[in-house]
């Protein structure tokens, strides 16, 4: 398990754009989609 202080910092395919929030059930991320070229939530 990852620790509540980590960031996650995205992978070769999603490029992490910011953070749009967090809670209980955990992190929603704006990415970018290098593969399929969109933005997208992660």
């Amino acid at each position: 398990m990852r620790g509540a202080l980590e960031e996650f910092s995205g992978t070769d395919r999603f490029t992490i754009r910011r953070r749009v929030g967090r809670g209980g059930m955990g992190v929603v991320y704006e990415a970018f989609d290098n593969e399929r070229g969109t933005n997208v939530a992660l």
